[in-house]
């Protein structure tokens, strides 16, 4: 049942966004669309069906896209999953008031988390997508109408759907069928890029469950597979299988490999230093971690199967990080040594040793304005390096923090 829900401000602005849609057919009645969030339709004879809403403002762009192809009604709204670029703006296709929205039984749940933790929320994807997301945003979900458990499918106007439950970015994600023109929307379980299989912001993923998931798509054999990001539909049974294949044996080999290590009693920061994808895999075109980065892979993984705790004693009672800089500050007695050991490692190209090297003089003295100098460097290095989107605006968010302070003192 739908619950009302307070109006939305003016956000996702469109700055930054998409404008349009890239509409491409991928079979006869079926169509996908490219956005910030990718979505779909399927034309039949009694009515649509849609498959994602493309978010907020785009879910305007998609219709008038759908009213490109048909004059029909949309009668059914499918969400691959309850992701809010995936969701909102699902009131835009009840045009008449009988549209129904599907959905796995666990986006319900994800809604309502999402009301509890709202200004959380925005505030980590504001950090995450370096969008200007007031913290006071409130989404106005479109709760489903219809709520499955594993399997469901339907027909309308004589064209079959059929859905299925998975795990892989999320607990509540489903992949749909069109059996007739043989197509499958994944979903976030394809997202043209490394899988978000890592996400420092998030709730762990479920890899083990994602590559089996990808295996079941594999089984049906689709001619076009439609994921939830990326730049294209897969067209044609090579390039799907392709595409699967690559996924699949990434996912299962990071499975495998931090299992092993586990078993063998390695720590997490060994994993991190040392898995990487085998040469064939790290070379896909499929795979490039333009979203998330391998060592987040490796990190949610052990988080999933041994928990927070790292094997150092230190560790295990986390004490105050600021209290910690400040002992180790007194120790070494001279704030220019560490500035200066920073900068030599930075030097010699090593940015991400440099940066806790220097925090131990930050978390102490915060207001440091030679460390806070040089951090801008460091930033600056990293962000102009990194290709993942996510570690990418954690540099840029310190870059921007730090440079405002430095105003603040003169530009020093």
């Amino acid at each position: 049942m739908t619950q009302p829900q307070p109006e939305s401000q003016a956000w996702p602005p469109r700055e930054g966004l998409p404008r349009t849609l890239q509409v491409q057919p991928v079979a006869e009645g079926v169509y996908f669309a490219r956005g910030f969030s990718n979505a779909g339709w399927v034309i039949t004879d009694d009515g649509v069906v849609v498959i994602d809403t493309a978010g907020g403002p785009a879910s305007r762009l998609l219709l008038e896209e759908i009213r490109k192809t048909t004059d029909k009604p949309v009668r059914y709204l499918i969400y691959t999953h309850g992701h809010v670029d995936h969701t909102l703006g699902a009131q835009v296709f009840d045009e008449d008031g009988l549209c129904r929205v599907i959905a796995h039984e666990m986006v319900a749940e994800r809604f309502r988390k999402y009301e509890k933790l709202n200004e959380h929320t925005n505030r980590i994807n504001a950090l995450q997508f370096h969008l200007p997301i007031p913290p006071d945003f409130r989404p106005r979900f479109r709760y489903p109408d219809l709520a499955y458990h594993e399997h469901y499918s339907f027909q309308l106007g004589g064209r079959n759907i059929d859905l299925f439950h998975g795990r892989g970015e999320t607990d509540d994600a489903t992949v749909i069928h069109v059996p007739d023109a043989n197509v499958v929307f994944s979903g976030d379980f394809l997202i043209g890029v490394l899988p978000n299989l890592g996400n420092p912001f998030k709730v762990v993923r479920f890899e083990r469950e994602w590559f089996e998931t990808l295996e079941r798509v594999q089984q049906i054999d689709p001619a076009a597979v439609c994921p939830g990001h990326g730049n294209r539909a897969h067209l044609g049974r090579e390039q799907v299988r392709e595409v699967l294949s690559h996924n699949i044996e990434a996912l299962r080999y990071l499975h495998d490999e931090v299992c092993r290590r586990l078993n063998e009693g390695e720590t997490l920061d060994r994993m991190v230093a040392e898995v990487r994808l085998p040469p064939h895999l790290a070379e896909s075109p499929h795979l490039r971690p333009y979203y998330s980065r391998l060592e987040f892979a490796v990190i949610t993984i052990h988080r999933r199967y041994a928990g927070w705790y790292d094997s150092d004693p230190a560790d295990l009672i986390p004490q105050p990080r600021q209290e910690v800089a400040a002992a180790l500050r007194g120790l070494i007695g001279d704030d220019e040594q560490i500035v200066a050991k920073a900068r030599a490692l930075l030097d010699e190209g090593r940015p991400l040793l440099a940066l806790p090297v220097l925090q131990v003089l930050l978390r102490a003295d915060p207001d440091n304005v030679a460390g806070r100098r040089l951090r801008t460097e460091l930033m600056q290095r990293l962000f102009d390096s990194d290709s993942c989107l996510m570690s990418r605006n954690v540099w840029r968010r310190f870059l921007e923090e730090d440079r405002a302070f430095l105003a603040t003192r003169g530009g020093v």
